[in-house]
């Protein structure tokens, strides 16, 4: 059970600071999204953890890469992300 909020909350997370808002900045959605896709690459290749840790993650990477894969690709939320001045650095 440990294993399975460990891997779900940095959706939770993304999910509450989306939620937090009244209207979701597209400056937002390069950076949540890339960043959950290292973070679920990350989990899905540690072998050191369990199993399951291992399998929910390689599945939600895969399904990430899916419907966002091309999200740098999307003109207007390439050029939100780089005028959002949260994200400079």
């Amino acid at each position: 059970m440990e294993a399975a909020v460990t891997v779900l909350h940095p959706c939770y997370e993304v999910t509450v600071e989306l939620l937090g808002e009244k209207f979701t900045m597209a400056s937002k959605i390069i950076p949540l999204t890339k960043g959950l896709m290292a973070f679920y690459s990350k989990a899905a290749s540690d072998t050191s953890g369990h199993p399951l840790k291992q399998d929910v993650a390689g599945q939600l990477l895969q399904q990430l890469v899916k419907r966002f894969e091309q999200v740098e690709e999307l003109m207007s939320s390439a050029i939100a992300t780089l005028l959002d001045p949260r994200f400079e650095n």
